[in-house]
């Protein structure tokens, strides 16, 4: 018994530093860079980058707001303050041309680079109505191991990550890509959902 829990231990220390060493790989090679904006100039810098043939995003989310007794439909940036362009190294410059632009997300001095598999998330959840607060909720998916899931409280919220470990009801670890720097995560199960395709619930983790 002791050498099974042994050697689950053993496994899960692997898996943890293959879904590590994958992520790495993606980094380094990546063009995707983040960038600090002036408050609620989100989208007019994602356009001016456009205009140089920059692809640059900022996910927003969609929800109700209450005026004069009626609801409207409205966005918002998902992650306030900041827009993710795919920037190679000659483009870095456009970071201060742009109107709105502060700087970029820099560590140890160099431009941080953005996990491309984040972004792509991001845009899939997105489309998919993740962030649309306008819709009926479907029926919530359970958190698998390996799995990807999307912080949706605290100030997290908007990521997206790997789920390490599910302990119950009480705590779910996340292994999330922040500006280049993986950072492991303990959540509440509410403050989490799963994304992707439905599985099947044997194999959720618990």
């Amino acid at each position: 018994m002791a050498k099974a829990i042994e050697a689950d231990g053993v496994r899960e220390r692997a898996e943890v530093f293959a879904a590590r060493l994958a992520t790495w790989r993606r980094i380094r090679a990546s063009s995707w860079r983040a960038i600090q904006t002036r408050p609620a100039a989100e989208a007019r810098v994602v356009e001016a980058l456009k205009q140089h043939h920059v692809d640059a995003y900022v996910p927003t989310e969609t929800f109700w707001r209450r005026h004069m007794g009626r609801k409207h439909k409205q966005t918002r940036p998902l992650i306030r303050g900041y827009v993710f362009a795919d920037l190679p190294d000659d483009l870095l410059h456009l970071v201060h041309e742009v109107d709105g632009a502060t700087r970029m997300v820099t560590l140890n001095g160099a431009p941080v680079r953005i996990d491309p598999q984040f972004v792509a998330e991001l845009r899939q959840a997105e489309g998919a109505g993740q962030y649309d607060k306008t819709l009926q909720d479907g029926q919530r998916k359970p958190l698998v191991k390996g799995g990807r899931a999307r912080i949706t409280g605290g100030q997290f919220s908007g990521w997206i990550g790997a789920v390490l470990r599910v302990d119950g009801e009480r705590r779910v670890r996340l292994l999330i890509s922040m500006f280049g720097r993986q950072t492991e995560l303990a959540l509440k199960p509410d403050q989490v959902e799963a994304l992707g395709d439905d599985v099947d619930p044997t194999q959720a983790a618990a």
